[in-house]
């Protein structure tokens, strides 16, 4: 990928060789952003600090500096994306970061196919796993729907464990032909900003 010089100190995002968005996680407070500011190009390497989204200033086109900055190949990414009129500021919100275990058991009886065994009452960032696993062997796979959009499936009795970020719901769903029972514990980090 060529980067001009002009993108230095430019709000940027990239992309990936598989066509995705490139993400990284922040060390300071748990947040994945795919939001970047170039510090430095030379010819084999790019230097770019990430930048928090701040969602209290303006939605996507207020960005927080963090600090923290990531050196990596061009040959990573295959596109990028500079960002025009956006604010690069520091913010004045004071950030609750916390973590919560959540461990219980579901049962879906024969007629009834579909459970919720999670559902987020934040609309802050969270992050975290879910790990279930099934009590007894089943005919049929039981698929784990992430509201998200999605959808992991479960045949065997070992422990599944599932990525949860940015997730805010959670439901079981079987065929309704048998019983399915099991159990589940979900570790979150969340984030909430004050004003």
């Amino acid at each position: 990928m060529y980067l001009k010089q002009n993108c230095v100190n430019k709000p940027i995002m990239f992309f990936l060789r598989n066509g995705e968005v490139f993400k990284t996680r922040s060390m300071k407070n748990n947040v994945i952003t795919k939001f970047f500011l170039i510090t430095s190009i030379d010819k084999t390497c790019i230097t770019f600090m990430q930048l928090r989204p701040c969602y209290i200033c303006y939605n996507n086109y207020s960005f927080e500096p963090t600090y923290e900055y990531i050196t990596m190949e061009k040959s990573v990414f295959c596109a990028y994306h500079i960002l025009n009129d956006v604010c690069i500021r520091k913010c004045k919100h004071h950030i609750c970061c916390f973590s919560d275990c959540l461990i219980g058991h579901f049962t879906l009886l024969p007629g009834n196919n579909e459970a919720t065994i999670w559902k987020s009452n934040m609309a802050n960032k969270q992050s975290g796993t879910l790990q279930i696993q099934l009590k007894d062997k089943i005919s049929s796979p039981v698929k784990v729907i992430i509201q998200n959009g999605y959808v992991h499936s479960i045949t065997s009795l070992k422990s599944k464990i599932i990525c949860l970020d940015g997730a805010k719901h959670i439901t079981i769903k079987s065929n309704g032909d048998e019983k399915v029972k099991g159990c589940f514990k979900i570790e979150m980090n969340s984030m909430i900003e004050q004003i």
